[in-house]
């Protein structure tokens, strides 16, 4: 859950919903240098994340883990709630004031009706781990623009700014 960039940085943040350590690593490799980051390896926390955060975009694991709760076992371990999957909380967000938030899905799934499931929670985008690095970072480019474009853009913009006020 912690945000891979100082406050006021001037990046897009997005939340990543994955409970695979080794997935967490590799989005964060292929991420961070471009983004801001937050995590959560489950729905509470995801559905939190998302709601204080405002991501510009989701990448959400469909296999995520139940959120801890307070209870213990008769030997003292912690029992976890209700599972819900990532689908339902592609479902929540997309009834929510985050329904315009792209989300792209990661599973490990593949085929047909694990596709349509998908569809049918309004995932935007539904991509089958192991994911390519590039093949993520075209997705998320369709949806946020490249980092450098918006980069030049935005320089474009402050020079044109300068000029016209300095004709004034």
């Amino acid at each position: 859950m912690n945000s891979m960039a100082g406050p006021g940085s001037g990046r897009q943040h997005i939340l990543i919903v994955e409970d695979s350590k080794t997935h967490r690593r590799n989005l964060r490799d292929a991420l961070a240098d471009e983004y801001e980051l937050h995590w959560a390896i489950n729905a509470r926390d995801a559905l939190a994340l998302a709601f204080t955060k405002r991501p510009s975009l989701i990448l959400l694991d469909i296999n995520i883990e139940p959120p801890p709760t307070d209870e213990v076992d008769k030997e003292g371990n912690p029992v976890l709630g209700k599972n819900i999957s990532g689908l339902e909380v592609c479902r929540q967000l997309k009834k929510s004031i985050l329904k315009d938030t792209p989300i792209v899905v990661l599973t490990a799934s593949k085929g047909f009706i694990p596709r349509i499931k998908g569809k049918l929670a309004h995932a935007n985008e539904y991509l089958t781990k192991p994911i390519e690095t590039q093949q993520l970072l075209e997705y998320i480019y369709k949806y946020l623009g490249s980092p450098r474009v918006r980069g030049r853009l935005d320089k474009i913009e402050r020079d044109y700014g300068e000029r016209t006020a300095q004709s004034r």
